[in-house]
């Protein structure tokens, strides 16, 4: 799943003339506005199942979205209201998806200090939360000193058992009088070299150590795997937690009628794909759920379905996918870059547009 926002116009661009654009899975409304931006069509239909979210960008269209302006709004809060509050979902949420919250744990209290400072009304409020922001940030270098020092000293504990247990293997194999050709033998493999030698040194699975002490009697049999594994852990645990890296840098819905109109031109629907009426000479635009990724929250979307419903139309489905049956037809592609990653690596895709064989 993506916002269409950066080849909205390029998909505007391509797709014919008619009397209606009809948005099958509008979402967030992006193939909307750029139709309606774009003055190709006399009329619009944005269709949802989840109806809430074209609703949202129908308030905010025609200016009736004050009630987001100066809220705050928290984790709690988030997660109370995001299934019925449209506003809520997407702007507090992570990418926009609705989903998760916004900010992290550990973020979060210094940042909606921070905006709350910015939006307070008067200079007693304004004082106050910067006091608590400033307090926060002070708060937050101490946290992330205190993980920064604890990082280095679970590395140093892995490195020293990694290093006990390079002594151990190795004055293991000499009081065995075995030679690494024999122990490989016993392993089944070829490692013997790299859990004796001083380079490309690797750590031995749990079963191979239990292999390595039926044939090197004096290996201790001591849990290193357990030790280190919980080193690994613990450091993947306080790296998970990274985030805090961010705070240097911080350092320098109301309902509405089932045909609602904007300028005469738009309306709005919550209606399954298969049950909306769509006017003679249609352009059908369809931007569903991409397959093996994200779920509906009334289930998995069923793509067979999906292509079925297309085959058997008397007129095009434009449908944006990645991917299609061998019935369908790309006539459009280009190369998107997402960056909706809690990672912030950036994931390269080909956006494809396809339309069934019988009207290529």
């Amino acid at each position: 799943m993506g916002s269409k926002n950066k080849i909205a116009a390029d998909l505007v661009n391509i797709l014919p003339e008619g009397p209606v654009f009809v948005d099958l899975f509008a979402g967030g409304c992006a193939m909307t506005h750029a139709a309606l931006w774009s003055g190709k069509w006399p009329r619009v239909i944005a269709n949802d199942i989840q109806r809430q979210f074209p609703d949202l960008f129908f308030r905010a269209a025609t200016g009736r979205l004050t009630d987001c302006d100066r809220r705050a709004v928290d984790r709690d809060e988030f997660n109370r209201v995001k299934d019925h509050d449209a506003a809520v979902a997407l702007l507090w949420s992570f990418g926009n998806h609705g989903e998760c919250y916004l900010w992290n744990a550990d973020l979060e209290p210094v940042k909606l200090a921070a905006l709350r400072m910015i939006m307070s009304e008067n200079r007693e409020d304004r004082l106050a939360w910067f006091k608590k922001f400033i307090q926060g940030l002070r708060d937050a270098r101490a946290e992330l000193k205190r993980r920064k020092e604890q990082r280095s000293s679970i590395l140093d504990q892995i490195d020293n058992i990694e290093e006990w247990l390079r002594g151990e293997l190795r004055a293991a194999l000499k009081a065995s009088g075995k030679t690494q050709a024999e122990v490989n033998r016993h392993l089944g493999s070829q490692m013997a070299g790299h859990y004796f030698g001083s380079s490309q040194w690797a750590f031995p699975t749990r079963e191979e150590f239990e292999k390595l002490r039926e044939i090197l009697p004096t290996l201790h049999p001591v849990d290193y795997y357990g030790q280190h594994l919980q080193s690994l852990e613990r450091l993947e645990r306080l790296e998970s937690l990274e985030s805090l890296e961010s705070l240097e840098r911080l350092q320098r819905l109301e309902s509405l009628e089932s045909d609602v109109y904007l300028d005469k031109k738009l309306t709005i629907s919550g209606k399954d794909y298969t049950e909306i009426t769509i006017p003679e000479g249609s352009v059908v635009y369809a931007d569903p759920p991409y397959e093996g990724t994200k779920r509906y929250k009334s289930g998995l979307f069923n793509h067979d379905r999906f292509w079925e419903w297309c085959r058997t139309r008397d007129f095009p489905v434009f449908i944006s996918e990645y991917k299609a049956p061998s019935d369908f037809v790309p006539i459009w592609e280009k190369a998107k870059t997402c960056h909706f990653a809690a990672n912030n690596n950036a994931k390269k895709t080909i956006e494809k547009l396809f339309v069934h064989q019988r009207f290529n």
